[in-house]
């Protein structure tokens, strides 16, 4: 649904964008960070800027830039875009070197980096973008803690548009007409509210009917629910296989308790719980595929891939689950390749588990994406 210093512009000192800045007023500062390609001293009078937020790690983004790359050589001299660098930094790296190697070395070393001929700055070292600019997707309805996010702010100095820089053509759309002097504004701010509200009116809809199933299933689910609350684990997990055999329907409602129980039932009896889950794998008619059901599977597995101290045969299964099941077509999903990793480690074959942790990573370098999760997990097995 994935960033040397040139110039530093002074921050912007103001109000909070987030409650003060709104959809047809005056548009925030534009007060940026570092600039890795070109550079803006702020609006340029009578032109239209693009403000696109983006991080190297996002494979979304990357889809949008020769689109966006394409539109500024097309809107030169009458459109400004600037492409900021946000959520670059993660836990345990510098917030201001790592952003910067990051972008730099996108620009000089990536293929697509390479193309771009529009402005491409760093978010501030306050984070100005990250924590004032992306809250006012909310405004359009749109996801405020997501990327890409695209701001364009009219020849007037107004905030005119919020959303996806590419998806549906919306944006192009906006941008055009904005170019051409027949953008409505008003249309585009009514819109905005009637989808809040037909979204918000949907999902009261949808909690509504959650509670309603809710209360109508907890007197089937009794049986199950009273074995939990006895700590009788593996009645509890029988319970629930008899219930999914007569209501298939119920094997959502009782997967969350089905994964507890198997937890538990591992700390004092992990014959049994393996005895138990082959009937999650029998009712698995693909257990290759990347369906809910399918990575319900992988959610199994990784409970016994995790369990400490358990039997030979028991991290066999995970393995062979896991191995016979890769979500994605790839070692990039996370809860995949760290259940098996540990299911290997576990079992006695740390060299494996180094071996796909390392290719994890690999990957994710390859891709431009954050490593970080799968070196810890390398670093968790070689200081075993």
């Amino acid at each position: 649904m994935k960033v040397l210093p040139l110039v530093v512009l002074a921050l912007f000192v103001g109000p909070a964008y987030s409650q003060e800045v709104r959809l047809g007023g005056p548009a925030p500062a534009l007060a940026t960070g570092k600039w890795m390609r070109g550079g803006l001293k702020g609006y340029t009078p009578g032109h239209i800027t693009v403000v696109e937020l983006w991080a190297t790690w996002c494979h979304y983004c990357r889809e949008a830039m020769p689109h966006l790359n394409e539109l500024s050589k097309k809107l030169q001299g009458k459109v400004d875009f600037v492409g900021v660098d946000v959520l670059e930094a993660h836990y345990g790296d510098d917030p201001v070197t790592y952003p910067e190697k990051m972008v730099k070395d996108f620009l000089a070393n990536d293929p697509l980096g390479k193309t771009l001929s529009y402005n491409i700055c760093l978010d501030t070292p306050a984070k100005a973008f990250e924590k004032q600019w992306m809250p006012l997707a909310a405004q359009a309805d749109y996801p405020t803690g997501g990327i890409p996010l695209t701001f364009v702010i009219d020849a007037q100095g107004r905030l005119a548009w919020i959303g996806h820089p590419y998806l549906d053509g919306e944006f192009e759309r906006a941008l055009q007409q904005m170019v051409a002097g027949t953008y409505d504004l008003n249309t585009f701010i009514a819109s905005c509210e009637a989808k809040k509200v037909a979204d918000q009116q949907t999902e009261t809809l949808r909690r509504q009917k959650s509670a309603r199933r809710a209360e109508d299933i907890a007197p089937i689910l009794k049986p199950m629910t009273d074995a939990i609350s006895a700590r009788d684990y593996a009645l509890a997990i029988n319970e629930a296989h008899r219930l999914i055999e007569k209501d298939p329907t119920l094997d959502r409602d009782t997967l969350r308790s089905r994964l507890n129980a198997y937890r538990e039932l591992l700390k004092t009896d992990g014959s049994k719980a393996l005895e138990l889950v082959q009937w999650e794998v029998n009712h698995t008619t693909d257990r290759t595929n990347a369906t809910a059901q399918g990575r319900n599977l992988v959610e199994f597995a990784a409970i016994f891939a995790e369990a400490k101290d358990q039997s030979k045969d028991l991290y066999a299964f995970a393995i062979d689950l896991l191995e016979n099941f890769n979500p994605m077509g790839t070692v990039l999903y996370g809860r995949f390749i760290h259940a098996l990793a540990y299911a290997y480690a576990n079992s006695g074959h740390r060299d494996k588990a180094l071996a796909y942790a390392h290719a994890a990573a690999a990957a994710m370098r390859e891709r431009k994406a954050d490593p970080k999760m799968f070196d810890d997990l390398a670093k968790e097995f070689e200081e075993k």
